[in-house]
């Protein structure tokens, strides 16, 4: 499989989604990231690669741990072997990434949080980091 534009999901609050559409959504998620381990960089130019096993092992457990209060994010694989996930509201911008390394890397923009910054944190995908579980709960 080779690269291809993946449309994002427009964000919707969880107050629109039912539980079992929420796990729906999800599932679908997930099984979109699954298939990202089948990438290659063919499609996407010289030097592209596709994410690793690991990177999307560590979006999908993620994903798991995202709380229903917020909107789905948009997600899609990047050609340097990251898998992004992605919100755009009109209160925050917050892109998050895995490259399988053990790290989750982001760049946040909140004015109500008066946070317009990049990095990078630890994840071993059993807890959100604090900065980021905030800038989630401020989308």
């Amino acid at each position: 499989m080779t690269y291809q534009h993946v449309a994002a999901p427009s964000p919707l609050p969880e107050a629109a989604l039912s539980h079992d559409a929420w796990i729906a959504a999800i599932r679908g998620l997930r099984e979109r990231l699954g298939g990202y381990e089948d990438l290659s960089g063919d499609g996407a130019g010289p030097g592209a690669e596709g994410p690793n096993a690991r990177a999307v092992a560590d979006a999908q457990r993620f994903l798991d741990l995202l709380p229903r209060g917020i909107g789905l994010p948009g997600i899609a694989p990047v050609s340097d072997g990251e898998v992004n996930f992605f919100w755009k509201t009109p209160r925050a911008h917050l892109d998050v990434g895995f490259y399988g390394d053990g790290n989750m890397d982001y760049y946040a923009r909140c004015e109500e949080l008066d946070v317009d910054d990049d990095g990078s944190e630890v994840f071993d995908g059993r807890v959100l980091p604090v900065a980021i579980a905030k800038l989630l709960n401020a989308l």
